[in-house]
């Protein structure tokens, strides 16, 4: 090899090197632009949304509300504090096929809920497990088996979506639900595991809800107790 050769060869090879080098500084300035956008999206939108910030307003149902003595069996302030999950619905499109001409589509016609589940911490009392089995009660008596009409029994039902200041970002109603089914409680010799008291809720359709409470005060409470009635 001629000495033209070897340095054609060389300037091919610094090329090649410059060309890397380049293509991987535009790489990491496009990384790099890719991270402030995305930094850029998550401060406009308020932060990332967290699964643990989280608020449930369960009815209060005056013929369950008071026991014999008078005294509130369960409030929403307690059902919601002793809530550890709870499910945001999601929402189903039912589909049918249509064929026009020579091309097949689906069209919508319908959609489904599924059920949703709530899970609360059990006490010694079992405040929310009696509230529940009222519920149910409430809706087919147990012992004469009398059917109340489902305007009596299903009841609206709210989910919030905090931020990390506990204030209401996002927030749907559950309309006409109700306690369909009274998960299993297992027992074990296990090391003394906290009791979970779990739910599924049925309803008729759900919707997202504009008015947002920032704090469950009096007012607020007063207002959610005759919304949720």
């Amino acid at each position: 090899m001629g000495k033209s050769d070897l340095l054609a060869s060389s300037r091919l090879a610094e090329d090649y090197r410059s060309k890397r080098l380049s293509r991987r500084k535009k790489d990491a300035q496009r990384m790099t632009y890719s991270i402030e956008q995305l930094k850029g999206e998550i401060g406009r939108g308020g932060g990332v949304a967290k699964n643990n910030l989280f608020r449930v307003l369960l009815p209060v149902i005056p013929e369950i509300y008071l026991n014999s003595t008078g005294v509130a069996v369960a409030t929403p302030q307690s059902l919601n504090i002793l809530c550890t999950r709870a499910t945001l619905p999601g929402r189903q499109l039912m589909t049918v096929e249509r064929t026009i001409g020579t091309v097949t589509q689906k069209v919508a016609y319908g959609y489904i809920n599924d059920e949703v589940t709530f899970s609360f911490l059990g006490l010694n009392n079992y405040v929310v497990r009696k509230y529940l089995e009222d519920w149910q009660n409430y809706a087919l008596n147990q012992n004469n088996f009398e059917v109340k009409y489902k305007t009596q029994y299903a009841k609206n039902v709210i989910i919030q979506q905090l931020d990390q200041s506990h204030r209401v970002v996002y927030a749907v109603k559950l309309e006409k639900a109700f306690p369909t089914q009274l998960l299993n409680i297992d027992f074990s010799n296990d090391n003394g595991q906290p009791v979970e008291v779990g739910v599924n809720l049925s309803y008729t359709r759900w919707s997202r809800v504009n008015f947002l409470s920032n704090a469950i005060s009096t007012e607020a409470q007063e207002f959610f107790e005759n919304l949720l009635l």
